[in-house]
């Protein structure tokens, strides 16, 4: 019988002829791609999407090695990539194949699936107890932290804003995790780290291996859950470099700012200095998501808690970003949530 190839039984190698046809410098398509790819074919599919990634001009290997590794399950599937292929000139090819062959591919594609689901299912319950461990060495450190002030802190004096409940290091602390191992621990004192660093000088450090220097007079931001449970920590340096606990969990996470009392507007914002800014200009709380991404993640969890609070997301306008992102998300989450967007408005200064 003739097979159109974009059917349900494809092979690697009519993937492979097919992804000449799409354009991998465009990272949200590249990512897609990962995407359908792994979907179909698990870790076997990796060396194709791989290849394929390097016709892009600023590919590099650890980047494409960390992507795949993060894909999960999702809504993008092989037959997304097949339609990007056709829509840029590709044309499927007519197979002829016997019932038997069609069987066979048929029944390896549930296998593949099947071993797929069996793998994620397993990533997720490694990727917990990771979070879990990371999520206790944060609630240790933020016991021994000192509340935040103007006077500690040189990033709150330069934003010109209140601390907000959050705290400052008033002594290093050195992060060590280890995602391979599925291990993260904690060392304080200088002598210690001091040490740590002889013993470990990690001058070709692992993928896997992550070491975080948490230095003295840098804020820190606690990351909840909806019910109010510590899951990890955002440090802020002084000059205003923001940096997360590896492994930690973000996603559907926040920080609120104030006191949500009806029928006031419950905001949304991605950063802590700008949600603190919207707080004290207004009165309202604030919900702080980290990121534009983590806006969509956020949203319905603040609709859970929060019913049918009235909600504005307060996006960053990232004009000299290609796709302003910062928009795109924050229109996403305001529709996904029934809310409004809104963006800043910049007055010229006289």
């Amino acid at each position: 019988m003739t097979y159109d190839t974009t059917g349900d039984a494809c092979t690697l190698d009519e993937v492979i002829d097919a992804l000449q046809y799409i354009d991998s410098d465009v990272r949200e398509t590249w990512l897609n791609m990962g995407m359908a790819v792994k979907a179909e074919f698990g870790e076997g599919g990796f060396d194709a999407w791989n290849t394929w990634s390097q016709g892009y001009d600023k590919y590099k290997s650890a980047d494409a090695n960390a992507v795949w590794k993060s894909i999960r399950g999702g809504s993008i599937g092989i037959g997304t990539l097949f339609k990007a292929a056709i829509d840029n000139g590709w044309k499927p090819r007519k197979v002829e194949r016997t019932a038997d062959e069609l069987s066979r591919l048929r029944a390896e594609q549930v296998t593949r699936r099947k071993q797929r689901e069996q793998q994620e299912k397993h990533e997720a319950e490694i990727k917990k107890q990771l979070q879990d461990k990371v999520a206790a060495v944060a609630w240790a450190i933020w016991q021994r932290l000192e509340p935040a002030t103007t006077e500690n802190s040189e990033y709150l004096t330069r934003k010109q804003i209140a601390p907000h409940g959050v705290r400052v290091v008033h002594y290093g602390v050195l992060v060590v995790t280890d995602t391979k191992a599925g291990t993260v621990y904690e060392i304080r004192g200088s002598d210690n780290i001091r040490a740590f660093y002889n013993d470990n000088p990690h001058k070709t450090k692992p993928d896997h291996l992550s070491i975080h220097h948490y230095k003295q007079h840098y804020l820190a931001v606690p990351i909840l859950n909806s019910a109010g449970v510590l899951r990890s920590l955002q440090f802020i340096t002084p000059a205003g470099t923001k940096l997360f606990m590896k492994a930690g969990e973000k996603s559907g996470n926040y920080y609120l700012i104030g006191e949500h009392i009806p029928p006031a507007p419950l905001c949304m914002a991605e950063g802590f200095a700008t949600g603190a800014s919207i707080n004290e200009a207004t009165g309202w709380a604030v919900a702080i998501t980290w990121d534009s991404q983590n806006l969509k993640k956020v949203g319905p969890n603040l609709r859970t808690v929060y019913g049918e609070a009235e909600m504005l997301v307060c996006g960053d306008d990232d004009v000299d970003t290609d796709g302003n992102p910062g928009r795109a998300h924050a229109d996403d989450a305001a529709g996904l949530i029934k809310g409004r967007s809104v963006f800043p408005v910049f007055l010229e200064s006289a």
